[in-house]
Order: C-alpha cells, then structure tokens, then sequence
C-alpha cells in the first residue's frame, strides 16, 4: 500500500496541469500559498466541501479507489484505507515539528487535495496566506492541531458512509503519525528526538490518543530501534496481504523478522 510522504503544490493551482506526472517529485519543508479551486473530475477538491458535508466528493474517493486498486466491495477497507492513504500527507508537518520548526495548520477552509483519477491523493495545497504556529506551543501539540483539523472532515465523511468506526479511522491516522515520525529520526539519526514527538503528539485528550500504537524497541545486529505497532488493523489482508512490520494481527516473532529484513534493506 502506498502510504510514502506526499507532495507539496508550489504556485497556483490552476496553473497545475491535470497529467499529474507534471506535481513536483519532491515535498518540501515549508508551504507556499497557492490558491485552490474544485474540478468535478480528477482535479482540485476542496477540504472544505468535506467539512461541510459534502460527502459525494468522499463517495466519489471511495469508488475511484476501490476500481483502481482492485479491492473488494467492502466499505470497512475502503474506508480504512481512504483514511490510511490520505493520513500519509501528514509527513511534512511532523516533518517541521521533528525539526522544531513553525508548522503550517492545515485547516479545512485553507487546504485543497489534488485526487486522481484513480482515488488517490497525490498533492496538497495550503492557501491563500497559510496559517503558521506561533512557537509558543510545543512542536507536538502544533502538529496535533494541525494532523486534527486535516483529518476530522474525511474521518466523519467516511464513518457515515462506511462501517468505519471513529475510534479505529482515528487510530490508523495516529499509526500512520507514529511511522512517519520514526522513519524521519532514525533518517535523521535521532531516535529519542523522535519519540519525545511521539509522546507529545499522542499526549492523553487527543482524538490522535483514542487508540495509540505500541511502541517497542527491535535490536538488529546489536543495535536498537524505535518502532511501533498498530493498535487496529487496517484491513489491507482482506485484498493483498499483512502489513507485516506494523500488523497487530501477525505474530511478534514474525513482526520482528519482517522489521529486521526491512531495515537490513535501507
């Protein structure tokens, strides 16, 4: 499943073209403002039409995704893997907080998704004159704010049009969070940085603290690393396979394995 970093849109919008082989390959550590506008196509959705209740954009997410990745007539995975998918964009705000940067809020009536034909988002847009924490708030708690307010309008859009349950969407968003911020600090060679990050981001009151993942050390050729386990499954079983290094369903021994030939492959 694809959950990698995602995309950053740099200029505006309408300028973008509708081949998305043309979004820029990289995502970048600050925001440009851009303006964003909705296509009833592949193209531009608004955040906001989501937070209002708009849950055709969601049903059409939902169907475009189920027919280009070939998943099986199942609302609790498409949901699932709607709400794991899009949780992956999340990477530049943990990003600037691992950082101790000023994080960009994504607020609803700011941000703009670009979709695919095929259901997935490749881009976001944040504009105009994007929104900056002030530094006064620790670097977790901004980006809980921010990861919050982008991921409510989709995780309610689809709990009522799936079988998903708020407590579990919220828990793949917090899992998701939890991996990215990982795989950034050991990039950065700073594990303890990273879960500090984590304990401020999952701090107790937070939907992202509903359902947290276990975290646990695995020792790879004499040398530990941070990791984590979902605490929900995803689903994705019921169309390929485990996500083994993160699966909750799968046995720790075999979780270990698969965590140890990952990094052996970095």
């Amino acid at each position: 499943m694809d959950t990698g970093p995602g995309r950053w849109i740099v200029g505006d919008a309408d300028s973008v073209a509708a081949d998305l082989d043309s979004v820029p390959a990289s995502w970048l550590d600050r925001l440009v403002p851009v303006t964003s506008h909705d296509d009833p196509r592949a193209g531009w959705v608004s955040w906001h039409r989501i937070e209002a209740g708009d849950d055709a954009v969601t049903r059409r997410l939902l169907q475009a995704m189920r027919s280009a990745r070939q998943l099986p007539d199942d609302r609790l995975l498409l949901g699932s893997t709607l709400v794991l998918v899009n949780a992956s964009f999340v990477a530049p705000i943990l990003a600037l907080a691992l950082l101790d940067r000023p994080v960009v809020r994504l607020r609803p009536d700011r941000t703009a998704a670009l979709v695919s034909a095929a259901g997935n988002t490749k881009a976001l847009a944040v504009g105009p004159h994007p929104e900056i924490s002030s530094g006064i708030d620790p670097p977790g708690t901004a980006a809980q704010l921010s990861i919050t307010e982008y991921a409510t309008p989709l995780i309610e859009s689809v709990r009522r049009l799936t079988r998903l349950p708020r407590r579990a969407a919220w828990a793949l968003v917090a899992s998701v969070a939890t991996e990215t911020i990982i795989d950034l600090g050991r990039d950065l060679g700073d594990e303890s940085r990273a879960a500090a990050l984590i304990d401020d981001l999952l701090a107790p009151g937070s939907m992202l603290a509903l359902a947290p993942p276990t975290r646990h050390s695995v020792t790879v050729d004499g040398v530990d690393h941070l990791w984590s386990c979902r605490s929900v499954c995803c689903l994705y079983y019921k169309a390929r396979d485990y996500c083994t290094t993160v699966c909750p369903l799968v046995s720790e021994e075999e979780r270990r394995d698969a965590i140890a030939d990952l990094i052996r492959t970095r």
